[in-house]
């Protein structure tokens, strides 16, 4: 039966306790003994007294106080960040003055020097914006959502880390071959300089990727908890 618990957090396995009526039932005792190991309390401490009984209890209340906190916490800096990022993609689609540069250079000769894929992703700026301006409306709400304890909410969010982790999977390679550089743009630039640039961006694209998917990997495991989905549940 351990091998059942053994994945378990003291809170939990406290939890857990408190749902079994039966105190003296194989596996109520089961989790009196691993309670037992984890607070390091003798066998001889009665379990059942007021001291041992208010103990556990500070450790359910602190323990879920700092679920709570996290949960709210990182809605919030979703809910932040999702914000700006849809006002941002807005004010990309009022602004005329965007519109107007941006038709002047697909026109231009330098646009035939872009690479492909970014030919296409400047041919459909409007459409593309529009999908991102959608993706966080949709991400807001997943935010809010989890604000008000939302299981829906929960899995929507850990969609959405997911497809940031692929994206910043990618952007290294869409710097390198598909982004436009100094070269394509015929900047009149020392060859020293404009390989330094190039250079500097791939690497600081690969740290950055790195870390947001180290960051975005973390948050989806701590959704995937089970003490974080006990609080969805």
């Amino acid at each position: 039966m351990e091998e059942r618990y053994n994945e378990l957090t003291t809170y939990q396995l406290i939890k857990k306790y408190r749902t079994i009526k039966e105190k003296e039932s194989p596996e109520a005792k089961e989790l009196e003994n691993l309670i037992r190991n984890d607070l390091k309390l003798s066998a001889n401490a009665d379990f059942n007294s007021i001291e041992v009984h208010n103990q556990l209890s500070e450790i359910v209340r602190k323990s879920r106080l700092k679920n709570e906190r996290f949960i709210n916490i990182i809605a919030w800096i979703f809910i932040a960040l999702t914000g700006l990022s849809f006002l941002g993609s807005g004010c990309s689609l009022i602004r005329s003055d965007f519109d107007a540069k941006l038709s002047k250079f697909v026109d231009s000769q330098l646009f035939k020097n872009i690479n492909p894929y970014m030919q296409f992703m400047l041919q459909h700026h409007l459409l593309i914006t529009i999908i991102g301006s959608l993706f966080f409306v949709l991400a807001f709400f997943a935010s809010v959502g989890i604000l008000y304890r939302s299981n829906l909410a929960r899995k929507v969010a850990i969609i959405f880390l997911i497809i940031k982790i692929i994206q910043n999977f990618l952007e290294p390679i869409l710097v390198k071959y598909v982004y436009p550089t100094v070269y394509d743009f015929k900047y009149d630039l020392p060859k020293s300089v404009a390989d330094s640039m190039y250079k500097s961006s791939v690497i600081m694209s690969v740290f950055l990727s790195a870390v947001f998917i180290i960051l975005y990997s973390w948050l989806i495991y701590k959704f995937n908890s089970p003490e974080i989905k006990e609080e969805f549940d």
